[in-house]
């Protein structure tokens, strides 16, 4: 009796050490994101869910949060493990700029960016704004308070010659947003995220809604004053609503996956492994991962370092794109980081 009871002490003591031990066993993630019906929740609930599966031993759990500034603000103070945002507001918190001035936070690294989000202006038909500069005098959202979509907002409607005193502004995310409009309390939007945007299909099945286009001018100033914003156009083949043979002209930035600097390397390694070796099945549970392109998860970074853990993948990855097409890239040119 006294070798059976001792022989399962030891098995309970192991299974105890495989569940709890140095391997990594029972640990759980949280990455904060955005609105409940935004692409970053829609998008990494997906990822979220495609990591728990691969890496044996942890657990990812996304939850909705402000959106960029709030949880970059929420991983300084040790509220998340890991946040997916914008790389404008990122860098602007490392550098203490924007509205991050005077209190920089770099207590964060970076894994990769995944996809690239569009600045996008959505207005009531009834409205009669067609143009950034139509905005005077309307009720206008420019995004939840704490969110990225803040600051494109502003350094868009900045471009038309705007301030946030010539609008009536109202914080709301997407989809108050959209209710809003839908309700006739809002006149127009601004949401950044990656298009199609679900929430805004939805929107336009039930609603005559303008997709407000940016001038020329409007997308250099934006251009020549933040170099993280790309030109990007979109047609009635990106939304219904736009009209054939129209182009909706808007600038974009990318999607970042951010990670605090307490998380083990290995971890790190072992997330942005299961992210790009997955990307098949992230883009087959969610549309937007098939904008996800290894050659672009580095762009945009400006000064944020990345994280050691992930950048052992790149360096992995790289390696194997030169042995697979007897190539002989370098890292800074295969990451179009020259």
């Amino acid at each position: 009796m006294k070798k059976i009871i001792a022989l399962l002490l030891i098995a309970v003591m192991a299974l105890t050490m495989v569940a709890c031990g140095n391997g990594g066993k029972e640990k759980s993630y949280t990455f904060t994101t955005g609105g409940s019906q935004g692409t970053y929740f829609g998008f990494t609930n997906t990822v979220a869910g495609i990591l728990t599966d691969k890496i044996d031993g942890m657990k990812f759990t996304a939850v909705t949060s402000g959106g960029s500034k709030a949880n970059i603000e929420a991983l300084a103070d040790g509220d998340n493990d890991l946040a997916i945002v914008q790389n404008d507001v990122m860098i602007n918190a490392y550098n203490g700029k924007a509205n991050f001035e005077g209190h920089a936070v770099t207590s964060f690294s970076v894994i990769g960016a995944v996809y690239p989000e569009v600045c996008q202006i959505i207005a009531s038909k009834d409205s009669g704004i067609n143009s950034v500069a139509d905005m005077r005098g309307k009720r206008i959202s420019i995004g939840a308070a704490g969110s990225g979509v803040v600051t494109n907002a502003t350094q868009i409607l900045a471009k038309a010659g705007l301030t946030l005193d010539d609008i009536t502004v109202q914080n709301l995310d997407s989809g108050a947003s959209a209710s809003a409009l839908k309700e006739g309390k809002l006149d127009a939007f601004f949401f950044t995220g990656g298009v199609p945007t679900p929430a805004m299909v939805d929107l336009m099945t039930s609603n005559d809604v303008v997709v407000v286009s940016l001038s020329d001018a409007e997308v250099a100033a934006l251009k020549a004053e933040s170099s993280f914003y790309v030109e990007v156009e979109m047609t009635h083949a990106t939304y219904d609503d736009i009209p054939e043979g129209t182009v909706v002209k808007a600038v974009a930035v990318t999607a970042t996956y951010i990670v605090t600097n307490d998380m083990p390397e290995d971890d790190v390694y072992a997330i942005t492994k299961a992210l790009w070796d997955n990307q098949a099945q992230i883009a087959e549970a969610h549309n937007t991962g098939k904008s996800m392109n290894i050659a672009n998860a580095l762009k945009g970074m400006d000064n944020v370092p990345v994280n050691a853990g992930a950048r052992r993948y790149y360096q992995e990855a790289l390696d194997k794109y030169n042995a697979d097409n007897g190539t002989s890239l370098t890292f800074n040119a295969f990451y179009g980081l020259e």
